[in-house]
């Protein structure tokens, strides 16, 4: 047994009745237990291995939570998640989970930026609010699975020519500072 499994197993004995908890799935999920990342942030091999396949699902589907699913009114401010539900965000999601697995990702979960406590209360957080405002997910990450799609706001799609990204990065960045 690994790690992971044996750590997992341990939390669900312990707190199986507490959702939203790290490791423990929250009932609007519709799904069996969320997966738990470590303190080095590792994800168990089946999530990095294929690309949501499972389960009769056509792929995984990331979708980036700030700005995306959340609003993000306040920014970072202290944590929390004071910003409401993007329009169309819920009943998008919803379709798209029927063929879909669904993996939320954020750098609030960020090994990088963040110590373990408070990636773990992030964590918390998150699931709590999305589960307050019914919003369906398989998996909470700051990693970057494998998937088939990947919809979040700062993204810039890569078509193949270095040349038009660096001027459309360019473009965006001179008219942010003009005005």
């Amino acid at each position: 047994m690994s790690i992971i499994d044996k750590y997992l197993s341990e939390i669900q004995n312990e707190t199986s009745a507490s959702a939203g908890l790290p490791g423990i799935d929250s009932p609007h999920s519709r799904k069996k237990p969320l997966k738990y990342y470590d303190e080095q942030n590792t994800d168990p091999e089946e999530l990095r291995n294929n690309e949501g396949y499972s389960n009769n699902k056509l792929g995984r589907i990331l979708i980036d939570l700030d700005r995306t699913i959340h609003s993000y009114e306040k920014s970072w401010s202290d944590g929390s998640l004071y910003g409401h539900v993007l329009s169309g965000a819920k009943e998008a999601i919803d379709k798209l989970s029927v063929d879909y697995e669904i993996v939320i990702f954020t750098s609030r979960l960020s090994q990088e930026a963040h110590p373990l406590e408070v990636r773990e209360e992030q964590k918390r957080l998150i699931s709590e609010w999305l589960g307050n405002n019914n919003i369906y997910f398989d998996h909470i990450t700051a990693d970057k699975l494998p998937g088939i799609y990947y919809i979040d706001d700062r993204a810039i799609r890569f078509e193949g020519d270095w040349k038009a990204t660096f001027n459309f990065i360019n473009s965006i960045t001179t008219s942010e500072e003009k005005g």
